[in-house]
């Protein structure tokens, strides 16, 4: 863009050109024209040239700035940007610049306090590289686990300029990412004060400083409102909410636990203290090493077959490109997984969670390199089950190693998550019905029984049994079971919260009062104590539209049910996106594919191609390892939808997901609908990898419940 001497000062000064850089509007014209044109070693060389007559300006630092960013010459603009903090240390720019590489070096609080010193020192004007630093602290919070400052970085910058997509896109991702916490998402509003407070005029004039993104100086002026005013609890639920999203998980955690011991309604206290869960930090104490311990291998062939023949060893896939990364390790010849009883290879009607053996340990057999001899690696927990691993081990080598030498640490896990994750080695026959049987018995095993009998850091190290009925425990245990409960995935329908309630002595929760409340203002923590029948189309709609943004499934599939079931709505709104979230959230079953059919005859019914439900039908019976049925949909989906926009490029997608076209997808030609070809990838699941209704196997079981401590 062209600077003139009505332009605004580059330099981060909230003035015009000619008010503070009126000898230099030609040369800032000169390298604005070189920046855009990407000439950005011409730039720096100007810029070198013309600090040598200006040194220390503050449009010339701004600009080598921008310069050396957007050519990623990292160290030499921390050192650029050292200069100008240095020339010029209340300079918005020059602190909105430095507040990265604080966050990097100092912690996040520490970026994030020179981020808010930029914010404090500008009132109309945003300088554009402040803008780009809240997207930045953003991505930098994400990475240091502090999602509430995230999210409210990212609105604050998306408030600033909303025609810009990267903030809102990061957003959207933020909100529909099952891994967040819905107490998090939500929390993202400031609550305004009782219209009728006598403190409500200082209160809103706070609330302007916290809009404008001020929030530091909010949180320390409601701090003093609230010590004037016999601490009203409006005030301290803002401030809890201003800490967090300064990164100040403590603070505000602090504040939380504080808002609960006022005068305010059960249901808000057990949400603050749930949220005050979700912000405190977890105790390394609480974490289990995962160890790798070296074996020496005396007898590699005979090891070899030793482990292939053992009943309580299974042949297990090997990450490849996890070793190609690492140009000094080649990958193992073969790794095992250590069962702590045999393998049960052929599923029966009566195998039941008991019969299922459990992984004790990952062995990985490395042949002999140029420079090191053959070795064994066993990878475990350190955890009850560690010895025996290696006692395990021992069993099996039968003296082909020797003792175990060195042990490295390569990771860490939250203790709870360890112990309620299945870890299971299935039948190799297992059907996807079965699968899903039986992890519907393990999840609720371990909601009744395992997870009431674990110590938990915020229980001090007691179970939540154990303090059942003591007064000390009740809020923190109500705010346990209802993290719970907005954890879970898919209807819900497999979990009886009142029951679990129920066995800890807690009050069960009451439905919701529809007479007493705005739906818009609703916590969603409450959403599922709504009867969604007794809804009016329009509080209905309202339901889905906040749950669809936050991707709470629980609630998407039962007002999804719910909009389904009402003819007045089906004729108001497209109601594919509906039946999708629908099928999607009960994956590769047969409600699944009743789901995709049903959406196919609504879309029909409306004259709609019923293309993008046989591609939907497609990706599950794949995921079903129904071959016949997907090379009947694939012949389908050629000879009727072949010609249709999109269809090719997608089917291609989603054939080359499933490793069946090559990448670049479907050639021109005859599409592939060749039984073989299918039959290739159309494989039942992998029993010892886990299905998800994402349609994605991983190693690990994705459970539908996050359970407290797990993070």
């Amino acid at each position: 863009m062209p600077i003139d001497s009505y332009s605004p000062c580059p330099g981060g000064f909230d003035k015009k050109v000619k008010f503070c850089c009126a000898d230099l509007v030609h040369d800032l014209d000169k390298l604005s024209r070189m920046i855009e044109g990407d000439q950005r070693v011409a730039a720096l060389e100007s810029i070198a040239k013309i600090e040598a007559k200006h040194p220390n300006r503050a449009c010339l630092m701004a600009l080598k700035c921008s310069v050396l960013a957007a050519g990623q010459r990292e160290d030499d603009l921390q050192q650029a940007v050292g200069q100008f903090v240095a020339a010029h240390p209340t300079n918005p720019v020059a602190l909105a610049e430095s507040a990265l590489f604080a966050a990097r070096d100092k912690g996040q609080e520490a970026g994030i306090g020179l981020l808010q010193d930029a914010l404090e020192r500008v009132d109309r004007n945003i300088p554009v590289q402040l803008y780009d630093a809240l997207g930045g602290m953003a991505m930098a919070a994400i990475s240091s686990g502090r999602p509430a400052a995230a999210l409210a970085h990212l609105i604050l910058q998306n408030s600033l300029d909303p025609d810009d997509k990267a903030p809102v896109q990061m957003l959207t991702q933020l909100l529909n990412s099952p891994q967040l916490p819905l107490l998090l998402k939500d929390h993202r509003k400031l609550v305004p004060a009782p219209a009728d407070a006598s403190w409500a005029p200082q209160f809103d004039k706070i609330m302007v400083e916290a809009i404008g993104g001020r929030w530091r100086r909010a949180a320390a002026q409601l701090v003093d409102l609230a010590g004037r005013n016999a601490n009203p609890p409006v005030v301290w639920q803002n401030i809890a909410m201003l800490r967090s999203w300064l990164g100040e998980n403590a603070a505000a955690v602090g504040a939380l636990r504080f808002l609960t011991s006022l005068d305010i309604p059960y249901d808000q206290a057990v949400e603050a203290e749930a949220l005050a869960q979700l912000l405190e930090p977890v105790d390394n104490l609480h974490n289990l090493d995962i160890v790798a311990t070296t074996y020496p291998v005396l007898d590699a062939e005979r090891l070899g077959e030793l482990l292939a023949s053992a009943d309580v060893a299974v042949a297990a896939p090997i990450d490849e490109e996890r070793f190609a990364a690492e140009d000094d390790n080649p990958p193992p010849r073969a790794a095992y997984l250590l069962l702590d009883r045999p393998h049960v290879k052929n599923d029966t009607p009566s195998l039941g969670l008991a019969d299922i053996p459990r992984a004790l340990a990952t062995a990985l057999l490395f042949g002999k390199q140029t420079d090191r001899e053959a070795r064994l690696e066993l990878i475990a927990c350190r955890d009850a089950q560690f010895s025996a691993a290696h006692e395990a081990l021992a069993q099996i080598a039968d003296g082909a190693i020797g003792p175990a030498g060195d042990e490295e640490v390569l990771d860490k896990i939250p203790m709870i998550r360890h112990a309620l994750a299945p870890q299971w080695r299935l039948p190799d026959d297992i059907s996807l019905t079965r699968f899903q049987e039986l992890t519907r018995d393990f999840q609720q095993h371990n909601l009744y029984e395992r997870w009431p009998r674990l110590p938990l850091p915020v229980l001090d190290n007691k179970t939540p049994l154990a303090v059942k009925g003591d007064p000390k425990y009740r809020l923190r245990l109500a705010a346990l079971a209802l993290l719970l409960e907005l954890s879970a995935q898919g209807d819900g329908d497999d979990f009886d919260f009142g029951r679990l309630r129920e066995e800890l002595g807690l009050p069960p929760v009451e439905p919701i009062d529809l007479a007493t409340v705005d739906i818009e203002a609703l916590p969603m923590a409450r959403f599922p104590r709504l009867d969604l029948a007794k809804l009016s189309d329009e509080q209905l709609v309202q339901v889905y539209s906040r749950v669809v943004m936050m991707n709470y499934r629980l609630l998407l599939s039962r007002a999804g049910r719910e909009i389904l079931a009402r003819p007045s709505l089906g004729e108001r709104y497209d109601l594919s996106p509906i039946y999708r979230t629908l099928a999607l959230n009960v994956g590769p079953t047969d409600e699944g594919l009743r789901w995709v059919d049903e959406g196919r005859q609504w879309a029909a019914g409306k004259g709609q191609s019923c293309a993008p439900w046989d591609l939907e039908e497609l990706g599950l019976r794949l995921q079903r390892g129904e071959e016949q049925e997907a090379v009947r949909l694939l012949d389908h989906i050629a000879r009727q939808h072949g010609n249709e926009p999109g269809v090719r490029a997608a089917l291609g997608n989603l054939l080359q997901m499933a490793g069946i076209a090559p990448p670049g997808g479907v050639p021109r030609g005859r599409m592939p609908t060749d039984e073989s070809t299918i039959a290739a990838t159309a494989a039942p699941v992998d029993p010892g990898r886990i299905w998800t209704p994402e349609g994605e196997a991983g190693g690990a079981q994705k459970s539908k419940l996050w359970v407290p401590g797990m993070d």
